[in-house]
């Protein structure tokens, strides 16, 4: 049970870094294609810096260890590169469904091979749903459009992105026996920060500094926010994967963040939530159920 406590905990935090990232865009008074950036710069440097305060300053990891948060870190970038171009070729709902189906999939195979992790056959069928569920989620977005070109590549790398850095977490706190989870995620969330500066300073040339100059007072507030969840979840989160099946970690955060953020739309944001939306919800519920089991 105290695994199940962990990782709701970590499901709705998750959801509130999606909640204030949005606030954070909403509020920020620069360009709009320099805004992801700047967020991934900030939000990098300050999560390097408060993990490794929380660890009490000890910094001494291996080159396994190493070598897996520089990998994610590179994953990161590409998925912040794929989700830009993704979201300006095509539905952003058939984007949501391949990123967080990658999520799942990928650390699972992953698991499976590198780490000799499997689930009963009811659970693998509670993983299915819980994909299903996704599309149900994300139905009333998807429209008739024809996509641009390049948009199933970018949504395909967004999908290996997200589930690669899930799969990276895992190897890192299996392999390790969740040792060295300060330095996993105080050097990839470093490194992760100096690419998301380059790509910016190439994108942005001379205009970088004013595009850090234009984060206003509300746009910081969201900004800390996010700041102080963010440390929590990645900890956990890390943590989780040290004391459970990779695949059940995966499916009970992403399922019950999406839950979590549909109840969010629903009485924040006032959004009315469609019959096969309620229906997602029900149906990620119960796979979580199922899986925790």
């Amino acid at each position: 049970m105290f695994i199940v406590a962990i990782l709701c905990c970590t499901a709705l935090l998750h959801a509130l870094q999606v909640l204030f990232t949005k606030f954070f865009n909403q509020n920020y008074n620069g360009d709009s294609k320099a805004s992801p950036f700047v967020f991934a710069v900030m939000s990098g440097t300050a999560l390097a810096l408060l993990t490794w305060a929380i660890g009490g300053f000890s910094f001494s990891p291996s080159w396994l260890t190493v070598a897996l948060a520089c990998s994610k870190a590179f994953l990161v970038l590409l998925f912040n590169v794929a989700q830009i171009n993704a979201a300006s070729r095509g539905s952003f709902a058939i984007m949501s469904v391949f990123m967080h189906g990658g999520g799942i999939v990928v650390p699972m195979i992953v698991s499976m091979i590198a780490l000799s992790q499997s689930l009963t056959p009811v659970q693998y069928c509670a993983v299915a749903v819980l994909i299903g569920s996704l599309f149900l989620l994300n139905a009333r977005g998807v429209k008739g459009e024809r996509a641009k070109r390049g948009y199933w590549m970018w949504c395909i790398l967004l999908s290996i992105a997200n589930g690669g850095c899930g799969a990276l977490m895992s190897m890192q706190a299996n392999l390790l026996d969740g040792a060295e989870r300060t330095e996993m995620i105080a050097i990839s969330n470093a490194v992760s920060a100096l690419f998301a500066l380059i790509c910016l300073a190439f994108i942005r040339k001379r205009s970088i500094g004013e595009d850090f100059k234009k984060i206003n007072k509300r746009a910081a507030g969201w900004l800390c926010l996010y700041f102080a969840v963010a440390v929590v979840a990645a900890n956990l989160y890390s943590y989780a994967f040290s004391r459970a099946n990779t695949t059940i970690v995966t499916c009970t955060d992403i399922g019950g963040a999406l839950v979590l953020s549909a109840l969010f739309a629903l009485f924040i944001f006032k959004e009315k939530l469609s019959k096969l939306q309620w229906l997602g919800m029900v149906l990620s519920v119960a796979s979580i159920i199922v899986l925790s089991i």
